[in-house]
């Protein structure tokens, strides 16, 4: 019987450990590392670019500029905490292609920025729709589906904005 209640004890403590223990975070899978690692670098790019249309290009690019970065670093924001719930690093700028292109916009003024900005604009926003698109249907990892799935709508948004901006170019 003292065997018996010994035993229950123990798997009672156990129980008892296990249950009041946060769970580590279970490691991602390689799709959800790249979706993470491919909307950092997005988030990055728009913020980069965002704040080179502030000050090459005209008020209205300016504005939509202004809003690129401000609702990417609110996306950034969320997408870091979410890697550090699942223990996972994000780069922390553009990946080297959208450096080399915002290098050159850089250089750019006027309307000759405007057009530049806004095309590459219509295209990175084509791209984060297809990789958040993607995340939605096949991502692993539930909180990073509805973090796609929450950012899907506004990115959609911001390229109507872009094409309606470059069309009265």
């Amino acid at each position: 019987m003292t065997r018996y209640l010994s035993r229950s004890i123990l798997l009672a403590g156990i129980c008892f450990a296990s249950c009041t223990e946060p769970n580590p975070p279970t490691p991602l899978a390689e799709p959800d590392r790249q979706f993470m690692k491919m909307i950092s670098y997005s988030n990055y790019a728009e913020i980069s670019a965002g704040e080179i249309a502030n000050k090459n290009g005209d008020s209205m690019v300016r504005w939509f500029g202004s809003m690129m970065k401000m609702d990417h670093e609110m996306a950034q924001a969320e997408l870091k905490t979410l890697a550090l719930q699942k223990s996972y690093g994000l780069p922390g700028e553009p990946d080297s292609m959208s450096s080399i292109i915002n290098q050159n916009m850089d250089t750019l003024s006027g309307r000759t920025f405007s057009i530049a900005y806004l095309s590459s604009q219509l295209t990175a926003h084509n791209n984060a729709i297809a990789i958040l698109e993607n995340q939605i249907k096949t991502g692993w990892d539930r909180d990073l589906r509805n973090y796609a799935q929450k950012y899907l709508s506004k990115v959609i948004m911001h390229k109507q904005q872009a094409d309606s901006l470059y069309k009265r170019l």
